[in-house]
């Protein structure tokens, strides 16, 4: 039901969004800080931070490639994000702020506070702390993240059919697609490999981050120069300014 609710919410478009994020952040926040206070206060923040992890151990090279992995998804995807934002400065604001409260203090905190509880398990940490509300806030709160994934992803296909086929395809039609095929994955357990899924897409998405930052900083300088060459017929000239070989 909440991956339906979520397609509903992206396929009615950004606004929706807007709205979803007004309800479900400040909540999600609050029950964040109600969990610092009520957990957090009966620990000693030094030993939790020198504990042992409270789930399965992880690899230096597994651990890095997840967490950069997640990163470089957010990059790709920050585009999608802010292509309606009024300037740059709400652009930096939006990203920044979403990276230093959302993946560091949040990120922290849920560290901290699977450690003191000794489980990995969300939902777990959420019911010891704040009870069946804060559930019903988490839950609530996943509809903020995955709008943003189910909308990047439909968008992404269309971009892609777009351009490779050029065929366009309805976004309403492919976000209802995208996202009846991830609550149908979501239902059958597919969250069972999620580090697995973490894995790969710190596999996938490193090189379609560098083809990005190589269009836009490097192919888009020369463009000029590429096309006069093209539509010439003679080499392309050197960044140097050297004559060709």
């Amino acid at each position: 039901m909440v991956g339906l609710l979520i397609t509903a919410i992206v396929v009615r478009g950004v606004g929706s969004m807007a709205w979803a994020a007004y309800v479900t952040v400040p909540a999600f926040l609050l029950m964040a800080g109600w969990s610092i206070t009520v957990e957090l206060s009966r620990h000693d923040l030094g030993a939790l931070t020198s504990a042992q992890p409270a789930g399965p151990s992880l690899s230096l090279l597994q651990g890095t490639t997840i967490v950069a992995g997640g990163f470089i998804v957010g990059a790709v995807i920050t585009p999608d994000m802010s292509r309606f934002n009024r300037s740059g400065k709400d652009v930096v604001k939006q990203t920044v702020v979403g990276i230093t409260v959302g993946e560091y203090v949040i990120g922290l905190i849920g560290v901290l506070l699977a450690l003191a509880l000794r489980t990995n398990d969300v939902i777990a940490i959420v019911t010891s702390t704040s009870g069946f509300l804060g559930t019903l806030i988490i839950v609530a709160a996943t509809i903020k993240v995955n709008d943003w994934n189910l909308y990047a992803a439909s968008l992404g296909v269309v971009t892609f059919v777009d351009q490779a086929f050029g065929r366009r395809l309805h976004r309403g039609a492919v976000t209802v697609g995208v996202g009846v095929l991830g609550s149908l994955l979501g239902a059958a357990g597919v969250l069972d490999n999620f580090t697995d899924f973490l894995d790969l897409l710190g596999v996938l998405f490193p090189p379609i981050a560098g083809i990005m930052v190589a269009e836009y900083f490097v192919a888009r300088t020369w463009r000029s120069g590429l096309d006069e060459t093209r539509d010439s017929g003679s080499p392309p000239p050197h960044p140097c300014g050297c004559p060709p070989d």
